[in-house]
């Protein structure tokens, strides 16, 4: 199948990716805030790897993965423009299998292979991991941006107290605070 932008009066259908090579899970999708882009899950290989893509609400182009790579069986689980559309915050267990931490990543991040071999070493630009490392068993439960694009607040579930809590970061993951100590979110 396909995804196709329409306008409210259902005309004008416009194709904005194949999904036949994507045809994986591809809930939920939503628009930048200044409707540029359109991001979305997908497993293309339907293997459970659920990436993070992007793609222009205008035209017809390639899907662009700005999650990259992730440990077998990895998944995006949630994912949150940034109010000002310039950034996407996602939670994914990309690093560890179920251990999930908070990312932050440019709408257009590219990723570039040696000698142009897709199973080689990726390189991202723009992407940034925003908790700092989590001891096993430690895992981000949830995260919002802040009202201007520059902060992500982000809840950490762990058995240490000196790690389990709420607490803030920039989004290009420095600068933590740490916001609550012991508190459970209801």
């Amino acid at each position: 199948f396909e995804m196709l932008t329409v306008r409210p009066d259902g005309t004008d259908d416009t194709p904005v990716s194949a999904f036949s090579t994507c045809a994986g899970a591809t809930m939920p999708i939503r628009w930048a805030p200044d409707a540029s882009s359109i991001a979305f899950r997908a497993d293309p290989a339907w293997n459970g790897d659920l990436a993070l893509y992007t793609t222009w609400p205008d035209t017809f182009t390639e899907l662009t993965n700005v999650s990259g790579p992730s440990t077998p069986g990895g998944a995006v689980e949630e994912f949150e423009w940034a109010p000002d559309g310039s950034r996407l915050a996602y939670r994914s267990d990309e690093e560890t299998d179920s251990q999930y931490q908070v990312y932050t990543v440019a709408p257009d991040t590219v990723w570039v292979t040696t000698g142009g071999v897709a199973t080689g070493p990726v390189l991202v630009i723009d992407k940034y991991r925003i908790n700092g490392t989590l001891d096993s068993g430690a895992n981000v439960e949830s995260f919002r941006w802040s009202p201007d694009s520059l902060f992500v607040a982000y809840y950490v579930e762990a058995a240490d107290p000196d790690i389990h809590g709420l607490r803030r970061a920039l989004f290009n993951g420095t600068w933590h605070v740490k916001l609550s100590e012991g508190l459970d979110p209801v």
